[in-house]
C-alpha cells in the first residue's frame, strides 16, 4: 500500500461512521486446518485470557486497562470496503473498549481507535505461505507491534519452529531467541509480558516473570485448586488421626493415673490397717503386762500372808 494505513488513520479519526450493524457482517469462516490446529488454537486463547483477566481484575499493571484477546474474528481495515479484511489466528489489544468492539461483532480499527498490538499465526499446510508473505506485510502496514509464527510441525510450514518480530520504523525485525540445550526455544514478547516457549514437546507456553509460572488455562488451575484442596483434606485427616491418637494416649494416660492413684488408696489403706493392727497389738501387749504384773503382786500378797499365819 502506498499510505500506511496509520497515517490514513489520522486523517480519518476526525470523520463520524454509521453504526454497523452486525447482521449486516459476514460471519467468521472456520479455520482451514482446523482439526490440526484446534489443540494449539485452543491452548493459546484460554491461557492468555486467564492471564490478561487475573491481571486486569486485580490491577497487577496499572498500564493496561483492559486486555482483548480475540481468534478467527474479522480485523476490519478499510471504512469504505469493509471486504478489506483481515483474520488472525490470535490477536491482542490493549487499553480499548472491548464491549464495543464485540457489540459490532468485528474489530473495526478506526471505530476501535488502534490496531491491535499482538498477532499470532498457527502454522498449516494452507496457510503457512500467506502467514509469511501476505500477512506479514499487511500487518506490518496495519501497525501491529509484534507478529509472531507458531510452527506445530517443528519447522516444515514456516522453516523454523517459533520467531517472532517487532515493528520498528515500519518494518518487521527479528526478535531474539534463545535455544536451550533441553530443546525448548525462548524469546520475549515486549507487548504481552511474557515470555513465550516451544517446549521440548513441540507446544507452545507462555511464561510470566513478575510471578515465576507459566500460564495456565482456568480448567488446568482449577485442576490445581482440586488437588490443593485434595492435599489439605488429606493433612487435615492426618492432623485428625494425630489428635484421636494423642487423645487416646492421653486417656490411656488418665487411666494409668487413676489406676496408679487407686492403687496409692489401695497401698495407704493397707498401710492404715496394718499401723490399725500394729496398735491393736500394742494395746493386747500393754494389758497382758498389766495383767502379768497384777498377778504377780497378787502371789506376792498370798506368799506374804502365808508367812504370817505360820
Amino acid at each position: 500500500m502506498a499510505t500506511r494505513f496509520t497515517e490514513r488513520l489520522n486523517v480519518q479519526s476526525a470523520q463520524v461512521y454509521p453504526v454497523v450493524d452486525p447482521a449486516s457482517l459476514p460471519d467468521p469462516g472456520p479455520l482451514p486446518d482446523a482439526m490440526q490446529q484446534e489443540f494449539d488454537f485452543m491452548n493459546v486463547g484460554a491461557k492468555l485470557r486467564a492471564f490478561f483477566s487475573s491481571r486486569i481484575r486485580t490491577g497487577a499493571d496499572p498500564q493496561r486497562s483492559s486486555a482483548m484477546v480475540s481468534g478467527n474474528t474479522f480485523i476490519y481495515y478499510n471504512p469504505d470496503n469493509l471486504n478489506d479484511r483481515i483474520s488472525p489466528d490470535w490477536y491482542v489489544s490493549l487499553n480499548v473498549d472491548e464491549e464495543a468492539i464485540r457489540a459490532q461483532n468485528g474489530y473495526f480499527i478506526w471505530a476501535a481507535g488502534k490496531p491491535p498490538d499482538f498477532a499470532l499465526e498457527i502454522g498449516s499446510p494452507s496457510t503457512s505461505r500467506r502467514d509469511l508473505t501476505y500477512k506479514r506485510d499487511l500487518y506490518a502496514n496495519l501497525s501491529i507491534s509484534e507478529y509472531w509464527r507458531f510452527d506445530p510441525s517443528g519447522g516444515d510450514y514456516y522453516g523454523q519452529p517459533l520467531a517472532g518480530e517487532k515493528l520498528v520504523d515500519g518494518e518487521y525485525q527479528s526478535i531474539r531467541l534463545e535455544h536451550h540445550l533441553s530443546g525448548s526455544i525462548t524469546g520475549f514478547s515486549q507487548v504481552l509480558g511474557l515470555y513465550i516457549m516451544l517446549d521440548v514437546r513441540g507446544e507452545l507456553q507462555f511464561f510470566d516473570p513478575g510471578s515465576d509460572v507459566f500460564l495456565k488455562t482456568l480448567e488446568e488451575e482449577q485442576a490445581d485448586h482440586e488437588l490443593t484442596r485434595d492435599a489439605l483434606s488429606s493433612e487435615r485427616a492426618g492432623h485428625d488421626l494425630t489428635r484421636d491418637a494423642l487423645s487416646s494416649e492421653m486417656a490411656g494416660h488418665d487411666l494409668t493415673r487413676d489406676a496408679l492413684s487407686s492403687e496409692r488408696a489401695g497401698h495407704d489403706l493397707t498401710r492404715d490397717t496394718l499401723e490399725s493392727e500394729r496398735s491393736g497389738h500394742d494395746l493386747t501387749r500393754d494389758a497382758l503386762e498389766s495383767e502379768q504384773a497384777r498377778v504377780r503382786e497378787l502371789e506376792e500378797e498370798i506368799r506374804r500372808l502365808r508367812s504370817g499365819n505360820s
